[in-house]
């Protein structure tokens, strides 16, 4: 998709005024971090429907396979998730 969007605009931009033309650089590196924000944006709602199926499938092959004994590997995964939040939470702040 981010492909597909930068070649429709690089294949605008020939056909600009020599005046635009000019600053079709800065146009192009500008449609370039929009694309890359618009396909992150496009990626998160997918990751995060994808991510806990992945994990209950996970939890039940490792169940499956292991038993009981998968319990407090799941457990510890659990409660590392707000941890890593939480640590997340500091870097951002830090920087």
């Amino acid at each position: 998709m981010k492909a597909a969007v930068s070649m429709l605009i690089y294949n605008k931009i020939p056909k600009l005024s020599k005046k635009s033309a000019e600053k079709s650089g800065q146009v192009f590196n500008a449609i370039t971090t929009d694309t890359n924000m618009l396909v992150g944006i496009i990626r998160s709602p997918i990751t995060l429907i994808i991510g806990p199926i992945q994990a209950i499938v996970g939890a039940y092959v490792m169940y499956k396979h292991i038993g009981w004994s998968a319990t407090p590997g799941f457990l510890v995964i659990i409660f590392y998730i707000p941890f890593q939040a939480y640590m997340n939470k500091i870097w951002s702040d830090a920087r």
